[in-house]
């Protein structure tokens, strides 16, 4: 056996060196893309949480509009286009992220307040305004300025809630860009 001259070693440890470099240089591409992906699902993420806001908002909106003037058309088509936008919005959320199931419970808390018909949701609000509105809209719009601030705050603690649940959901605390233990104190 031939002894190895220091050119041969030190071409074993550069070759060596080398492909540690790579696969540095390959786990740091890596990391990025995970980064980049995982900012872009939380972009998505609050993006669609705030258009879902939006949308209650606006069937609120328009169902008090109704509650006065029940037969106003306008009202009702931006009622009807809110309820199927957040429709959309709703089931657009429970697929994109079913694979997070922190995320799937307030999106159904959420669903339920708005389309539930149990007390204390939206539909059961609705349809007891719109009830009221069809004899006497006087009424109904005092039943509905008498009735909001409790359905307010139930929406606001729910979409609160869905915010908290957000930022707690991922461990490495990319939906938010704060540390995990800073999104409990907002």
């Amino acid at each position: 056996m031939k002894p190895m001259t220091i050119w041969q070693r030190l071409d074993r440890a550069l070759l060596l060196l080398i492909l540690l470099l790579f696969v540095a240089v390959g786990l740091a591409f890596w990391v990025a893309l995970e980064r980049s992906s995982t900012s872009q699902r939380s972009d998505q993420l609050s993006g669609n949480r705030d258009r879902v806001y939006y949308d209650v908002m606006l069937m609120f909106d328009s169902l008090r509009g109704m509650s006065g003037d029940p037969k106003n058309e306008l009202e009702r088509k931006r009622h009807r286009e809110a309820e199927q936008e957040l429709e959309s919005k709703l089931e657009q959320m429970q697929r994109a992220f079913k694979e997070v199931p922190e995320l799937l419970t307030p999106v159904k808390n959420l669903s339920d307040f708005a389309r539930g018909t149990a007390p204390g949701t939206y539909g059961n609000f609705q349809n007891k305004v719109l009830a009221i509105a069809d004899t006497d809209p006087k009424g109904a719009l005092s039943f509905f300025d008498t009735n909001y601030p409790a359905l307010s705050h139930q929406r606001d603690q729910l979409f609160q809630q869905s915010d908290y649940d957000d930022n707690q959901s991922n461990d490495s605390a990319e939906y938010t860009g704060k540390p995990k233990n800073a999104a409990t104190h907002n």
